[in-house]
């Protein structure tokens, strides 16, 4: 989650997903979930997520476990 920050320094601290160190970033936050969702109060939001695209007011992402491979 990204709070009360500049465009800018957001782009700057994407950069910084690569090696981890975005999240000794002072308005970043993390945590673990199972099950994400965002609601916007008052527009649709766009998405994309490898290479499919979307939109709603409410988006909702859920992790099944065993399903996502992660190369380390």
């Amino acid at each position: 989650l990204v709070e009360g920050m500049s465009r800018l320094r957001a782009m700057d601290a994407l950069r910084r997903v690569y090696d981890g160190k975005h999240l000794n970033v002072k308005h970043i936050h993390h945590a673990q979930a199972k099950t994400v969702e965002i609601i916007s109060k008052s527009s649709l939001m766009g998405t994309e997520l490898d290479g499919e695209y979307g939109q709603g007011q409410t988006l909702r992402f859920d992790v099944k476990q065993g399903t996502l491979n992660l190369l380390s």
